[in-house]
Parts: structure tokens; sequence; C-alpha cells
């Protein structure tokens, strides 16, 4: 199983959360499974990406969202895949 794994760290132009660092792990439909930790066994066994190739299918999706908020010069993200062992 597989998870989108997002790092997100706010820049110096982000007032309120200057220097901010939050890592999230999202599953289909874009849910969230888990802030800073791995999301449980069942949540991902519920929510996560069978393969990989699905993973990176919606990561592209993730990211356009996120380049929005980098557009504005407040957050900056890292997107990565993660494998879950059964």
């Amino acid at each position: 199983m597989f998870v989108i794994k997002v790092i997100a760290t706010a820049t110096e132009q982000n007032k309120n959360f200057k220097g901010a660092v939050q890592t999230t792990y999202y599953g289909k439909q874009e849910k969230i499974l888990s802030s800073e930790e791995l999301p449980a066994k069942w949540l991902v066994e519920d929510f996560g990406f069978k393969t990989k190739g699905a993973a990176c299918s919606a990561m592209r999706t993730l990211k356009e969202v996120h380049d929005w908020f980098e557009k504005y010069n407040t957050w900056t993200h890292e997107h990565s895949i993660v494998e879950i062992p059964n």
C-alpha cells in the first residue's frame, strides 16, 4: 500500500507561520490520513493506494493544489510517495 507524504514549510513571507514545518499523509480522494507521523495501518488499508502508479496520479493533482499556495510565496511543498508494508 502507498500514501502521499507532503512536507509543507512556511516561507519568510508568511507572517503568521514563518518557519513552521508540517508533514501530512494523504490517501485516496485527498483524504488526510495523519499529520506528523505515519497513519494507522487500518487507515492505509481503507484509504491508501494499492499501486504506486495510482499514488503518482493522485500526487499530480495534489501538487496542482499546492502550487496555488506557492504562487503567493507563503508555503513551499515537497511531495513524495511512501510505501507502507502490509
